[in-house]
């Protein structure tokens, strides 16, 4: 059972199919408001080395959905391979440590990349709190991406 906020007493049914079921990326894109935007993560073993051919077979097929990654390369060829949306590189800024240098920071990303347009946008726990996003807006952060949006 499921308790409602605003219906204080009340005990409702609760259809996880109907109430609570995971949306299409389709139906992500068609309902959600277009000015929000969307970041579609491509997720790569950190532990794993991928050669170019290996990254051109996985990226080819989903070019048309992919934003960003924390992998350089699989950032870099994906803007190499299309040329229609923006590809971010994501990074941790130096709060945990890889083998690959291009992860650690933001200067060591720089060298590597034909970067267009540098922009500073965040990821947290904070950025599902409404107050933690309006001051990062009156600081200059040009986008959050949350888990939650409301």
């Amino acid at each position: 059972m499921h308790h409602s906020p605003g219906l204080e007493g009340k005990i409702l049914k609760w259809c996880v199919q109907k109430d609570d079921s995971l949306c299409t990326l389709r139906e992500a894109f068609e309902k959600v408001e277009p000015k929000l935007g969307f970041n579609i993560e491509l997720k790569l073993d950190d532990n794993l080395v991928y050669s170019s051919d290996h990254l051109s077979r996985l990226l080819l097929p989903i070019l048309q959905v992919i934003f960003s990654s924390f992998h350089p390369d699989a950032a870099l060829l994906a803007r190499k391979l299309q040329s229609i949306y923006p590809v971010f590189f994501l990074t941790n800024g130096g709060t945990e440590m890889y083998y690959d240098v291009r992860r650690n920071s933001l200067e060591e990303a720089i060298k590597d990349k034909r970067i267009q347009t540098l922009s500073l946008m965040t990821y947290g726990k904070l950025n599902n709190v409404a107050e933690a996003v309006y001051m990062q807006h009156l600081m200059g952060i040009e986008g959050v991406m949350v888990d939650h949006v409301e």
